[in-house]
């Protein structure tokens, strides 16, 4: 599975990715999943944790632009922030380029580690 979704401590959405999508059809699902939990949430702080993604193809990279897009308006209202744990310089290359084609509607940053992305997100819950 390319990716998976935690909701265990909303209105922090952990969401874990894996190795590349293995089919469009695969992918489609972890969008259409992501946008699920937008609509059935309330503001949510987004932890993606990118530690073991692959570099993704362009054909999914134009898709995430299109749903980035197709999205904006959901993103913008529902995400306090956007947190991506991304240790891997080619992978962070990669997130530089999706923003280049869609860039986000909501706060966002880049981490190294899982603990620096719950500190942050712990942080934002205090002062919200």
């Amino acid at each position: 599975m390319y990716a998976t979704f935690n909701t265990a401590k909303l209105p922090i959405l952990f969401v874990t990715f894996g190795a590349e999508p293995t089919t469009p059809e695969e992918f489609k699902t972890y969008l259409e999943t992501y946008k699920k939990h937008l609509e059935s949430n309330e503001k949510l702080i987004l932890i993606f944790d990118a530690s073991k993604a692959k570099y993704l193809s362009a054909e999914y990279r134009i898709m995430q632009g299109k749903w980035l897009k197709d999205n904006k308006d959901l993103l913008s209202n529902k995400a306090l922030k956007m947190i991506f744990v991304i240790p891997s310089l080619a992978i962070n290359l990669l997130y530089k380029t999706i923003l280049a084609i869609q860039p986000l509607p909501a706060p966002n940053t880049v981490v190294k580690t899982m603990e620096e992305a719950l500190a942050e997100a712990e942080e934002l819950l205090v002062v919200k």
